[in-house]
Formats: C-alpha cells, structure tokens, sequence
C-alpha cells in the first residue's frame, strides 16, 4: 500500500475512533502515558502516535466500551492473540519507556 493510502486509511481509522468511547485495556505505562481501563471519548490520545507505529498491537489494547469484558476475558486467556497483543506491548514499552 502507498504512502498516500496508508495515510488516508489513518485518517478514516481516527475518525471511526472519535465516534466511539474507547477502553484501554493493555497494560498501565510508567510515567502515566497510559493506564488500564482508561476510557477515550475523542479518539486516542495523541501522545502515543509513535508508539502506536513502532508497536502496531498497541491499536489492539483499544477497544469499544461495549466490549470490554469479551476482550479482558481474551487477554487473560494465555491461547488467545489478545494475549500475545498484551504481552507485546507490555515488553515494548517496557524496553521503550523507562
């Protein structure tokens, strides 16, 4: 995919997000950049734009409201790929973040 796709594809992806609330349920970061089970009601904190490109399952750590629980239960399910997702980011940013 170009450049000039990957773009507008963000762009529809962050308007989708400021139309729904959204629960971070991946792990709390140092520093307060991000704590579990905070909800976003205007999209995601821009903030951890670059976090989110140098460590893609990070997007997967925000998800509807509605949904929180299916996704906890997931994440807590060591076969699951929420799972890995979690635990990716956890070791990112605590490699990345200190």
């Amino acid at each position: 995919m170009d450049t000039q796709k990957q773009s507008k594809q963000k762009q529809q992806n962050r308007k989708k997000e400021e139309q729904q609330s959204l629960i971070y349920i991946g792990p709390t970061v140092k520093r307060g950049l991000l704590t579990k089970h905070t909800v976003y009601k205007n999209g995601l904190p821009k903030n951890i734009d670059e976090h989110l490109q140098k460590c893609p399952q990070l997007n997967r750590m925000f998800v509807d409201v509605t949904k929180m629980t299916e996704f906890e239960n997931e994440v807590n399910d060591k076969t699951s790929s929420m799972h890995v997702f979690f635990n990716a980011v956890k070791t990112y940013f605590e490699n990345e973040v200190k």
